[in-house]
């Protein structure tokens, strides 16, 4: 007789509905084992238990049944979309929503710490973080520190650093091993009045991350102190690669100090870039790429 024993999740797996069986996202997460779907019918979905949403460290699926354009989490400026920091693995993932108002120093949209989770075909738009002062903000659209996330069929657009220190207005990655393919990061902004900021589509700092047939465009670094850099994407060590993608119309520019690398930014090395197209970028320096 054979005996089979599941670790990491329960026997049978369960499908919790939202908003029919509970009346929040987060007390559907809650009540969700491994392996369990939680699945979200379309709508908007605001206030407490929609947002700074939370895993947990439990390996689920959040799913939306109609797809980004049918199924929002707004924020309303009240904290960030949704953050992995259980270390959840790949068997945890996150399908099919618009994240959007999302207000935090890290990671408004996404903020994913420690964790691999997967991510697939949602929208990441108009969130941010603004201070007056010379206070660093990171990853408007995402945060990735640590951790193996994959993100596929993703947008990341009109994310925002603004007012303070700004790295990475679309996504920020450090020390990780991301996938992004078939992912999309236009028109982010990060400004800076007191500091320096880089970085406005993509920033990675001693990453690892892979994006394949990606478009960074039309993404903007702008400061009036300190360095501006990046307006594209900005590389401070690691091994980032480029496969397939496009890099165009973004821009860098600064007021007391010259700004560099519209496209892209080196610093450490240069990312490796395979069959890219680097184009109609601006800056003072280094309107393509610029390194040293």
């Amino acid at each position: 007789m054979a005996v089979g024993v599941g670790l990491g999740s329960h026997a049978e797996a369960h499908t919790l509905h939202i908003p029919g069986d509970f009346p929040t996202i987060q007390t559907g997460i809650d009540a969700a084992l491994a392996g369990d779907t939680v699945l979200v019918a379309p709508g908007t979905y605001s206030g407490t238990g929609n947002r700074s949403l939370s895993f947990g460290g439990v390996d689920l699926v959040l799913r939306s049944e109609g797809g980004p354009a049918a199924t929002v989490i707004d924020c309303q400026r009240g904290g960030r979309g949704i953050r992995f920091d259980g270390g959840e693995s790949a068997a945890a993932r996150l399908e099919g929503f618009t994240i959007t108002g999302g207000q935090a120093t890290k990671g408004a949209g996404i903020c994913c710490e420690g964790s691999s989770p997967v991510v697939v075909d949602c929208i990441v738009d108009g969130n941010g973080h603004e201070e007056l002062f010379a206070i660093y903000g990171y990853g408007a659209g995402c945060f990735v520190s640590g951790g193996a996330p994959t993100f596929v069929d993703c947008t990341f657009s009109a994310n925002w650093l603004r007012g303070g220190a700004g790295m990475g207005g679309g996504v920020y990655c450090a020390a990780d091993s991301s996938s992004f393919s078939r992912c999309t990061f236009s028109a982010n902004g990060s400004s800076s009045q007191n500091a320096s900021n880089h970085g406005a589509g993509v920033h990675c700092r001693n990453s690892a991350a892979i994006f394949t047939e990606c478009a960074v465009v039309e993404n903007s670094a702008i400061g009036s102190e300190g360095t501006v850099s990046g307006g594209g994407m900005y590389r401070d060590g690691g091994s980032v690669a480029f496969e397939s993608c496009e890099i165009a119309r973004n821009s860098a520019s600064g007021f007391r100090v010259p700004a560099s690398g519209g496209g892209i930014r080196c610093v450490d090395g240069a990312p490796m870039l395979t069959n890219c197209v680097v184009r109609d970028n601006s800056a003072d320096r280094g309107g393509g790429v610029y390194g040293g």
